[in-house]
């Protein structure tokens, strides 16, 4: 794109200089202010439904799912009304059966509050990456999946979840084993199943990796950059799972085995607000109701991730990614 840019420029006689030094004063400008997300909120019954930013200009992220997750139809999801007045805008739907419902939250941010090597946030797209989901016949041990291609410039995360979620056996994940390679994984033990939804965000539309907020500073390993919280309520505090490899090593759960009292887990600090966006890729656990949650929030300034449950015999988990704002490569 640099070489096709400088050719024109020569040929039209501009100032090609003049042209990329102001690019990158206004990107580096624009870097310097505030993220400013937006929060919304969808809850099943007469706000199951919200409309959310134009999907043309914004990203939005699912940051918090709760509820009571007791089968097929209860469902949270956020996802693109591609035949919204007005244009395509970005939407969260919530839905439910069962008694006390269920609940999500979604933040949106502008495009232009990100920094790429490429002047198009026409190029910076989102849509959906994949749905997958199991019901299995005998036992626990079935899980499904699917392959996500094309992640080259893409970043994935979870969208939505579905189903019979009834202990750290029910689980939903998008799973980054290496940097263009992405799976969408469901796991069930209940009869009624599960179903997971994921979205896909081009980030770089120059196919370059995109680059992470981690605990040891910026990366480009997806896995490198995942983020992990867990409770437990009446269970051992310890996860033998291999399933879950994604999330290891996980927190010990602040908890005695035996106890019953509702456990809220210590929040685990993920980036500063003003420097990425962070997003939910794994949600895991018994859910029954508004007291079960995954969540991400902002906390003094930095993007931070709990869970929390007081379901008995329970144990719930959650992970995230943060993508940085300034995607360009260092130079």
């Amino acid at each position: 794109m640099k070489r096709v840019f400088a050719i024109a420029c020569v040929v039209l006689l501009a100032g090609c200089d003049d042209k990329e030094k102001n690019f990158k004063n206004v990107t580096d400008l624009n870097l310097k202010q505030p993220l400013d997300a937006q929060t919304f909120n969808a809850t099943s019954g007469q706000n199951g439904l919200q409309l959310l930013s134009p999907a043309n200009s914004h990203f939005c992220f699912l940051t918090r799912v709760t509820g009571n997750f007791q089968g097929g139809a209860q469902s949270v999801r956020l996802d693109i009304d591609s035949a919204a007045q007005g244009g395509p805008r970005w939407r969260l739907v919530a839905q439910a059966q069962s008694p006390g419902g269920v609940s999500a939250q979604a933040i949106c941010v502008p495009k232009f509050k990100f920094a790429t090597a490429v002047n198009s946030q026409t190029a910076m797209a989102a849509k959906p990456a994949g749905k997958t989901g199991v019901i299995p016949s005998v036992g626990c041990n079935t899980s499904g999946g699917e392959l996500l291609g094309g992640v080259q410039g893409r970043t994935i995360f979870l969208s939505g979840m579905a189903g019979a979620f009834n202990g750290d056996a029910e689980a939903t994940a998008v799973v980054r084993s290496k940097p263009d390679t992405a799976l969408l994984k469901t796991r069930a033990c209940s009869g009624a199943g599960t179903t997971g939804f994921a979205m896909q965000y081009a980030l770089r539309p120059d196919g370059g990796q995109i680059r992470y907020f981690s605990a040891k500073g910026v990366t480009t390993d997806p896995k490198a950059a995942t983020f992990s919280s867990a409770v437990a309520v009446g269970e051992e505090p310890h996860w033998t799972d291999d399933w879950y490899e994604l999330l290891t090593p996980l927190p010990p759960p602040d908890l005695d085995p035996g106890g019953f009292a509702p456990q809220l887990s210590a929040p685990v600090t993920l980036a500063p607000v003003d420097q990425a966006v962070c997003g939910l890729v794994a949600v895991a656990g018994k859910f029954r109701g508004g007291a079960e949650f995954a969540q991400i929030t902002q906390v003094n300034g930095n993007w931070v991730l709990q869970t929390q449950s007081q379901a008995a015999n329970s144990r719930l988990l959650a992970a995230a990614r943060c993508v940085l704002r300034d995607q360009r490569d260092p130079t």
